[in-house]
């Protein structure tokens, strides 16, 4: 195991638990698969407010009597919100997705852990393998433990992710391994 890798794993583990594998995700797959629609769509909302806002401005005085300032202020002021709010909002999804550059997954003698960039860490425990997926082609693979979902409940609908191991090399290796390991000799 990586030098690295083990010093980040070292304080989840509990007292005698033993590491088996540990891998850093591909950060490009990660971060497709957990934001690339919303990145797409935040880029795609703010260049269209940019150049909504700009076309506003350049052809102000073409379009508007002088007499109609108020009119052109509400006009430019729309589309310069929603520059803000699309700015906002893309610097705060691009800010998560650092986390793609520094997850590191690990399957231990007791369970699988998912270590995020900042500090996150999931914890996958035996009583949840029951129901590995794999996806992906070879060297950019996913073992997923649960699938995402949409829930409709409450306020609205929102997407739940998926739980898993996104990005790795060998999924069909690591799945062998939580099989041998963990699921068959815990078949409750």
């Amino acid at each position: 195991m990586d030098l690295h890798h083990h010093q980040r794993l070292q304080p989840e583990l509990d007292p005698g638990e033993r590491v088996l594998w540990s891998e850093a995700p591909d950060p490009l797959t990660l971060l497709v698969q957990q934001r690339g629609y919303r990145l797409a769509f935040l880029l795609c909302w703010t260049l269209f407010a940019v150049i909504a806002a700009s076309t506003l401005l350049l052809h102000q005085g073409d379009a508007f009597p002088q007499q109609q300032s108020s009119l052109v202020f509400v006009m430019l002021a729309v589309p310069v919100v929603f520059v803000g709010v699309g700015l906002v909002s893309l610097v705060r999804e691009s800010l998560e997705a650092r986390n793609a550059w520094t997850t590191l997954y690990a399957v231990t003698d007791r369970r699988g852990i998912i270590l995020a960039g900042r500090g996150g860490v999931t914890s996958i425990h035996v009583s949840e393998m029951g129901n590995l997926t794999r996806k992906g082609s070879a060297g950019r693979e996913s073992l997923l433990f649960t699938v995402g979902r949409w829930d409709h409940g409450g306020r609205g609908s929102a997407w739940i992710p998926g739980k898993g191991f996104v990005g790795i090399k060998d999924a069909r290796k690591v799945e062998r391994l939580l099989r041998q390991q963990l699921i068959d000799r815990n078949p409750d």
